[in-house]
């Protein structure tokens, strides 16, 4: 997802009006339900590269990811605690739709493109909860580097 990297990433770095920029234009490409744009892909990738992302920063970088992301919380926040809410913007919008695969083995493999229920986004933020704080535990663990060679 060049989108992403190239896009979203880097730019909700630079300066924290565009990490907050960034979170609201893929809020907005969800608003207008943009081809070829899956919102559950886009907030996989991003939950999934946090540590990655991190890692490779500067403070004041990952201080305004940090924002990007929050902001980006807010929004999966929002339809987490209203189901109504979920259900009206994101029950029938192309960029909730998964797709169940068949059984490889079998001769007549479907794919079924459902979109996802409340209760099934609800547990997916679960996941993206658990990564994040993953990410963050991990990052703020003390690393010890063996020492090489003799002193």
């Amino acid at each position: 997802m060049q989108f992403l990297q190239v896009c979203i990433i880097q730019r909700s770095m630079f300066t924290a009006s565009d990490a907050i920029y960034c979170a609201k234009f893929v809020e907005l490409c969800h608003k207008m339900q943009a081809s070829n744009f899956s919102t559950l892909i886009y907030f996989d990738r991003i939950f999934s590269d946090v540590s990655h992302i991190v890692t490779n920063c500067t403070d004041n970088e990952a201080s305004r990811y940090g924002r990007f992301l929050c902001e980006t919380l807010k929004g999966i926040s929002r339809w987490h605690k209203d189901k109504t809410l979920y259900e009206k913007e994101c029950g029938k919008s192309p960029g909730f739709v998964h797709i169940i695969r068949g059984d490889p083995n079998s001769d007549g493999a479907k794919k079924i493109e459902k979109y996802l229920d409340y209760e099934n986004f609800r547990h997916v933020c679960c996941k993206w909860h658990f990564k994040l704080t993953k990410a963050w535990s991990s990052a703020s663990t003390p690393r010890t580097t063996p020492r090489s060679g003799t002193d």
